[in-house]
């Protein structure tokens, strides 16, 4: 299209402008316009189809925040709901939850004891790496191979 497409309107004022057609602009956001005038077809075409995916993109991006943080707050009114009926029989009850998603890294303590009044989730909740482990590993495999070696 050329800019012999475009119309030439009179205001009440009897000012003239000119109106571009809808289909040499993209809608960006509510009140933001990409003017596409000059621009070969192909173009365009190419900047409409990236356009069309990216606001897809946004959209999937929401749904799955939406998901995640149902998710998150189904967990934590579990977490609340068992930590309340065990208060309410008189049972001590401590539940932690860590987990990292696309909303960040969330780590909870529930409960009535006083390891949930401390807030602190265990090196094992935080994901913390265990040296220990890989300690006792090594000794038990050396001690294997030293009974293999004299025997």
């Amino acid at each position: 299209m050329s800019d012999q497409d475009d119309r030439k309107i009179t205001t009440r004022d009897n000012h003239e402008v000119v109106e571009s057609q809808p289909e040499k602009t993209i809608k960006l956001t509510d009140t933001t316009n990409l003017d596409l005038t000059g621009m070969g077809d192909d173009a365009v075409s190419e900047l409409r189809k990236r356009h069309a995916e990216g606001t897809i993109d946004t959209v999937n991006k929401g749904r799955d925040l939406q998901v995640e943080g149902a998710s998150l707050r189904a967990t934590l009114d579990t977490l609340n709901h068992e930590a309340g009926k065990a208060a309410n029989q008189d049972t001590k009850f401590t539940a932690t939850h860590a987990q990292t998603s696309s909303l960040g890294r969330t780590e909870v303590v529930i409960g009535n004891t006083d390891r949930a009044s401390s807030g602190k989730l265990s090196s094992s909740a935080t994901g913390a790496f265990d040296s220990k482990i890989i300690v006792a590993a090594i000794i038990a495999a050396a001690i294997v191979l030293f009974a293999l070696i004299r025997s």
